[in-house]
C-alpha cells in the first residue's frame, strides 16, 4: 500500500512538475532521485514476489544441470566459443524474471549474464545460473539447422527452464550463445538474437542414448586408502601329532583357497550402461602400493572375484605326548581406494564420447599367511 501512495505522490509531482517551466534544478535533483528509488524499488519487490526458476532435470542424464553462479566460474561449465568476439563463453541464464532466456557469462567481462534483456534492465543478469556438465561426462551436441518457423525443438534439445511464460533453448551462431523461445498457448517461435542478421545455426542437445563403457589408464590416490577392517582368516589345518619322545620339531606343509573380490565404481549414470570393461592393476593391499610387475588384466564388468591358492610349509614345535591342530591363517583386509580413470563411451548410435572421471576401488585380499597352532590334546 506504501508503495502505491509514494508511486501516486511521485506521478504527481511529476505532473506538476511539467507544468511549471522554470522549476528550481534543486526540485529537478529531487525527483530525478525519487525517480531512481522508485525504480529500484520495484526491481527488488519483483525479485522478492518472482518464483525461483524451476530448472528442469535431463531424466537418466545426471550430470547435466544448472549451477547457481558462486562467483567465480565452477568447473565444468559448458563453453561455447563466440567467433565475432574470438573469445570463449560460457552457457548462463538469469535467475529473475527472464529465467527462461540464455546468455553469456565471461569472466574477463565481469560478474554478469549478458543477455538481450539487459536493454531493458542492467541488474536481470546480476544473478545467474551456469550450465555445467559434471566431469564432462555427458554428450552435448550442436546439431545444425535452419531458423525455427514450427514451434519445435528436437525432443532432446537442452531446456532452460521450465517457465510458464516460454520455453527457452540454446542455440549458437557467428556472435556466441542466443536463446531459440517457445511462447504458449500455440507455441509460437522467436529467436531472440544479439544482432540481426539471419543465419543458419545450431541448437545445443544432449544424447538420452545408452552405451557402452570402457575403463582404462586407472591411476590410485594409494595415500588416501582407508582400510575398513581387519579381521583373521583360518584357511586350512592339519593334525601333527608327537605320539614319541622324539624331538618336537615337526615339518608341515599346507595347500588352502581364498577369494579376491574388487570392484571399481565411477560417478557414471548406471541406467545408461549396457555393459562395462575395464582394464587395471589389482593393488596390492595393505602395503599402499601398486605392484610394478604387475600387468593391468583386462575385466568383463566392473568387479573381479577369484580364487587364490596358497601353498605354505615350515616347522612347527609339537611336544612329546601331543597331538597338535595347526592351521594355515592369514590377514582378512577390506579398503577403499579413490582413483581416475579414462572413461570412453561408445553410445548404440556410434558416437564416441571420452572423459577423465573419479571412482573408488572397493576390495579385499588375504595378506601375512602363516602357520599357527592353535591347540594340542594328549595323546
Amino acid at each position: 500500500m506504501r508503495c502505491f501512495v509514494l508511486l501516486l505522490c511521485v506521478g504527481l509531482l511529476l505532473d506538476f512538475s511539467a507544468g511549471l517551466p522554470e522549476i528550481s534544478d534543486l526540485w529537478q535533483t529531487i525527483l530525478t532521485k525519487a525517480k531512481h528509488e522508485l525504480a529500484s524499488l520495484k526491481r527488488s519487490l519483483e525479485r522478492l514476489f518472482s518464483p525461483v526458476p524451476t530448472r528442469p532435470t535431463y531424466g537418466d542424464n545426471v550430470h547435466l544441470g544448472w549451477v547457481r553462479w558462486p562467483g567465480s566460474l565452477p568447473r565444468w561449465a559448458v563453453s561455447v566459443f563466440n567467433r565475432l568476439g574470438n573469445r570463449t563463453d560460457y552457457i548462463c541464464s538469469p535467475a529473475h524474471r527472464t529465467e527462461y532466456v540464455v546468455g553469456y557469462y565471461n569472466p574477463t567481462l565481469g560478474p554478469h549474464c549478458f543477455t538481450p534483456s539487459d536493454k531493458l534492465d542492467w541488474s536481470i543478469g546480476k544473478e545467474f545460473d551456469l550450465l555445467v556438465n559434471d566431469h564432462n561426462l555427458e554428450l552435448l551436441e550442436w546439431v545444425s539447422v535452419e531458423y525455427f518457423g514450427y514451434g519445435e525443438a528436437p525432443s532432446n534439445a537442452v531446456i532452460v527452464s521450465h517457465s510458464s511464460k516460454a520455453d527457452g533453448y540454446i542455440f549458437r551462431g557467428e556472435e556466441g550463445v542466443v536463446s531459440y523461445l517457445l511462447f504458449p498457448p500455440r507455441k509460437t517461435t522467436r529467436r531472440v538474437r544479439l544482432r540481426r542478421e539471419e543465419y543458419r545455426g545450431d541448437i545445443l542437445t544432449v544424447n538420452p542414448g545408452k552405451y557402452r563403457e570402457r575403463l582404462s589408464d586407472v591411476e590410485y590416490d594409494m595415500q588416501q586408502m582407508q582400510i575398513l577392517s581387519v579381521e583373521t582368516l583360518r584357511i586350512s589345518k592339519t593334525i601333527v601329532a608327537n605320539d614319541d619322545y622324539s624331538p618336537p620339531d615337526r615339518q608341515v606343509a599346507l595347500t588352502g583357497q581364498t577369494e579376491l573380490h574388487g570392484t571399481w565404481e565411477t560417478i557414471s549414470s548406471k541406467r545408461l550402461v549396457i555393459s562395462t570393461s575395464l582394464t587395471a592393476q589389482i593393488p596390492a593391499i595393505p602395503s599402499g602400493i601398486t605392484p610394478t610387475n604387475s600387468t593391468p588384466r583386462g575385466i568383463l564388468g566392473n568387479s573381479v572375484s577369484e580364487v587364490v591358492n596358497h601353498t605354505l610349509s615350515g616347522t612347527v614345535f609339537v611336544p612329546p605326548q601331543l597331538s597338535c591342530e595347526v592351521w594355515m591363517t592369514g590377514t582378512l583386509h577390506s579398503v577403499t581406494i579413490p582413483f581416475n580413470a579414462s572413461l570412453q563411451k561408445t553410445y548404440e548410435c556410434g558416437a564416441v564420447h571420452t572423459a577423465t572421471v573419479p571412482g573408488i576401488y572397493s576390495g579385499t585380499e588375504v595378506v601375512g599367511i602363516e602357520l599357527v597352532i592353535d591347540s594340542c590334546q594328549p595323546m
